[in-house]
């Protein structure tokens, strides 16, 4: 059964990632879709073999990650349809250690995709740089406090368990690294994502420059905007195209398991 939650959230996330490059969209139809898939097999699954863990486990994690999808869709670090292929890819893979090599697999394959989607956009913009450099530094007591509480964790596992010293140091670092790109990201988005365009061209989809969240604009809000937004032209925003990195992490993990182990060659 593990095999056929693996396809449906690969075919799922593949296909929403092929259209998020295409067009910068998908249809809240295909995490749905995979949420009803999801919860569907575990639950026959649950009455054929009277084995209900997995499906507790679609259920809890599910929620669990719908939770955190959403809160880093409201803190403008995801758009929402990134959160919501992350919560129902969850809901259909409710295996903890395929999860917990996925997300992992997930975390090395955005920063691999974020560097070369950054360097492919911002290489050689002097202000991408100075703007990056400006965001670190404001918020340098969050990367001193990471360092520290890091420093202390690789410490205290190098004296309780040596084994984990290099595999919890890269993945700290990792941590880091991912942070710092995160907000590399962000600058590119703030300073060449975003262009005017007339008011009147507006589409589905769109995303407004002063919205806080990664969200796509209605057509009942485009008409609004239309009715009552004074000037010709109006500014968007575009954002990363993220989410075909859901689908090459769950290939990954179906095929090696956990990436940060094959690199160590553990």
């Amino acid at each position: 059964m593990l095999e056929i939650a693996i396809i449906i959230a690969f075919i799922g996330a593949l296909t929403a990632g092929i259209l998020d490059l295409r067009s910068s969209e998908f249809p809240d139809d295909i995490p749905y879709l995979m949420i009803a898939l999801g919860i569907f097999i575990w639950f026959i699954y649950a009455l054929t073999f009277a084995d209900f863990q997995p499906l507790f486990f679609s259920l809890a994690l599910g929620a669990l990650f719908s939770i955190i999808g959403y809160a880093s869709y409201r803190f403008g670090v995801w758009g929402d349809g990134d959160a919501a292929i992350l919560a129902a890819v969850v809901f259909v893979l409710p295996s903890i250690l395929f999860i917990a090599d996925f997300i992992i697999n997930l975390l090395i394959v955005s920063i691999i995709y974020l560097v070369i989607y950054s360097l492919a956009i911002g290489l050689g913009k002097k202000q991408i740089r100075q703007s990056f450099i400006e965001d670190v530094i404001r918020r340098k007591s969050l990367f001193i406090a990471y360092i520290i509480f890091s420093s202390i964790l690789i410490i205290a596992s190098y004296m309780i368990i040596p084994e984990l010293f290099i595999n919890l140091s890269l993945l700290l670092l990792l941590g880091i690294s991912m942070i710092c790109f995160i907000l590399y990201g962000k600058n590119i988005e703030k300073k060449l994502f975003k262009k005017k365009i007339p008011i009147n061209e507006l589409k589905e989809g769109d995303v407004l420059a002063s919205s806080r969240q990664l969200r796509g604009l209605t057509n009942e809000e485009i008409r609004e905007i239309k009715k009552h937004h004074n000037n010709k032209f109006i500014e968007i925003k575009e954002g990363v195209r993220f989410t075909i990195v859901f689908a090459i992490a769950i290939a990954i993990t179906a095929f090696f398991g956990n990436l940060l182990f094959v690199l160590l060659g553990a």
